[in-house]
């Protein structure tokens, strides 16, 4: 899942990420969740790849719209810090791509830290 936010909340785009669906996260969410959603994977699209942060908000908003859910978030991960970033905003899980790639971040330490939390 990938959002945007802006004056009328979170929105989910289409069309290979260039238009606006017109569907809210949270109409999203409650739809999956009626249907029993377990498991999300949420990527912030303007972040991926970025090396600027994660979007703690978005994930936040989105636990907080589905309780219950396992997250998994995506994009703008760049060091330790972000992975207990994500953690701590009750994600389960983070795709560190790039920092990886990058060397910004070594996935023993990432590891090793998180499975102290």
């Amino acid at each position: 899942m990938d959002a945007r936010c802006d004056a009328a909340g979170w929105r989910l785009p289409s069309r290979g990420w260039t238009s606006d669906s017109g569907v809210a996260l949270e109409e999203l969410l409650q739809a999956y969740a009626g249907s029993g959603l377990r498991h999300l994977l949420c990527t912030d699209i303007q972040r991926d790849g970025m090396l600027d942060g994660p979007n703690v908000a978005l994930y936040e908003a989105i636990l907080r719209l589905a309780p219950g859910v396992q997250l998994q978030a995506s994009g703008g991960v760049r060091d330790l810090r972000d992975v207990l970033a994500v953690r701590a905003a009750g994600c389960s899980g983070v795709v560190l791509g790039k920092a990886l790639l990058e060397g910004c971040l070594r996935l023993d330490d990432a590891t090793a830290r998180v499975a102290t939390c």
